[in-house]
């Protein structure tokens, strides 16, 4: 019998378990974010969201500008919840958004520090135009 095992866990490859991520812009400043965990390991669970969101080139939609700002993160230690509020974008803007599995921990407590879950497949959404928003009524005089 082998004594010096090295724990199944260490050897499992990346999980893939952040599918569906969706985003949908909110107001000129946000984006909701949803997602849904599933093609985990029994034994296994995620209890962060490490969720990266990115500004988009104006005219190449699939372009992330480097030139203006870096792409932001976000740990989300609320998986169950399944979205999470970005705030404080920029209006306008094009977003392109992902999300990963991050402290993955066994069920008997062993964290699996590494490899963390795949970055899933990106969502992209538009924040709103910033400006105030006007009612109009019409009203007849007699």
């Amino acid at each position: 019998m082998f004594t010096n095992r090295v724990p199944f866990l260490l050897s499992l490859p990346a999980p893939n378990v952040v599918l569906n991520v969706t985003a949908n812009a909110k107001s000129n400043s946000t984006i909701l974010v949803t997602w849904k965990i599933e093609g985990i390991d029994d034994q296994l669970t995620a209890k962060n969201l490490m969720i990266q969101y990115c500004e988009m080139e104006r005219n190449v939609t699939e372009k992330v500008n480097k030139r203006c700002n870096p792409c932001k993160y976000k740990n989300d230690t609320n998986t169950s919840q399944h979205a999470e509020l970005l705030t404080g974008l920029r209006s306008y803007t094009r977003y392109r958004i992902k999300a990963k599995a991050i402290n993955i921990v066994a069920k008997d407590g062993t964290e699996v520090t590494t490899p963390y879950g795949n970055y899933s497949n990106p969502s992209y959404d538009n924040t709103s135009e910033a400006g105030e928003e006007f009612v109009f009524l019409n009203i007849g005089f007699d």
